[in-house]
């Protein structure tokens, strides 16, 4: 086994890098390597880099944009205009790689920057920890809901009383990777958004800062539930809505606040939740024949009558 030095190091990478906590394996293999380098992250941090999870949740970001992500992984806040205008600058020179930055803003941490590193390098040893004794890992389909556990942890969060119970539940449940859309990464798949959604809710049942508060969430899942569909479903429709900028936890904000404003807005009733859907995307999709009621049945998702009146509610066409 690595020393716990290295180990120490290598979570620390996770969370500065990448924004989640280590996967066992992982954090024991790039321990061993740390080791091996006799203390020297340069090659790992390289590796970090050039990984294909770099590839898929951060590379279609600007240099801005990625960079206040690294403040907000770090320290679950946006970065100041100097320092982002600073870091910006000796990224866009090549003074510094992205690997070597996202160690310099978590290792220059200070006061409650500091605090809420400390918090969220504890939690996440004890998510590894917790996966390691429960034999499970994770893999790219779980990784937005790590995210949102290390997002959900500030300066005054009770981390060793926060029960990961619930939480591994949701995780065992997913182990398998589910079917999903080939022009999706797994991460922004159906079963991704679900995962993602309970431990949004887990984490607020138990009073944690999360994105949305537990009332929210859970009205959201009843109003689904009262319509016969689910989250899945609901993605799977909402999903060709949503740009694809920002990293996947921020898209999937977007899906669920879409939801929400569809379940909110009049005078559409929980009941026209995937009309809705259907009809704002064919009002999205530049398709002239979108009122059509005969192009609404070759949606295949819902029925449409034939007399159906349709409406417009802040530039979006309702039935």
């Amino acid at each position: 086994m690595p020393n716990t030095t290295s180990l120490t190091q290598i979570q620390k990478l996770y969370v500065a890098f990448y924004g989640r906590p280590a996967d066992p394996a992982g954090q024991v293999y790039w321990a061993q390597q740390l080791d091996t380098a006799q203390g020297s992250l340069q090659r790992i941090i390289d590796a970090f880099a050039n990984s294909v999870e770099y590839a898929m949740r951060f590379e279609q970001l600007d240099t801005e944009t990625l960079v206040s992500n690294l403040y907000r992984q770090a320290f679950g806040r946006d970065a100041e205009e100097a320092g982002l205008s600073y870091w910006v600058g000796q990224l866009q020179s090549g003074a510094v790689s992205i690997g070597q930055l996202a160690l310099a803003i978590l290792e220059g941490a200070q006061n409650q920057d500091l605090a809420v590193v400390e918090q969220r390098l504890s939690m996440a040893q004890r998510f590894t920890d917790a996966a390691e004794q429960q034999g499970l890992g994770y893999g790219d389909l779980q990784i937005p809901a790590a995210v949102a556990l290390l997002q959900a942890v500030n300066q005054d969060t009770p981390v060793d009383t926060i029960d990961l119970t619930e939480l591994w539940q949701h995780f065992a449940a997913f182990s398998d990777p589910l079917p999903y859309d080939p022009d999706w990464s797994p991460e922004l798949s159906p079963a991704g958004f679900e995962l993602w959604f309970l431990t949004q809710s887990a984490l607020s049942r138990q009073g944690l800062d999360t994105l949305y508060s537990v009332e929210t969430l859970e009205q959201v899942s009843d109003n689904l539930a009262l319509n016969g569909t689910n989250l899945r479903d609901t993605f799977a429709l909402i999903r060709p809505l949503i740009t694809d900028t920002g990293t996947s936890e921020e898209i999937y904000a977007r899906v669920l606040d879409s939801v929400i404003d569809i379940l909110n807005s009049p005078p559409l009733v929980e009941s026209e939740l995937l009309s809705a859907v259907i009809l704002q995307f064919q009002d999205n999709d530049d398709d002239p024949a979108w009122t059509d009621d005969e192009h609404f049945d070759t949606v295949g998702l819902v029925e449409i009558s034939g007399g159906a009146a349709i409406h417009e509610v802040g530039g979006d066409f309702w039935l």
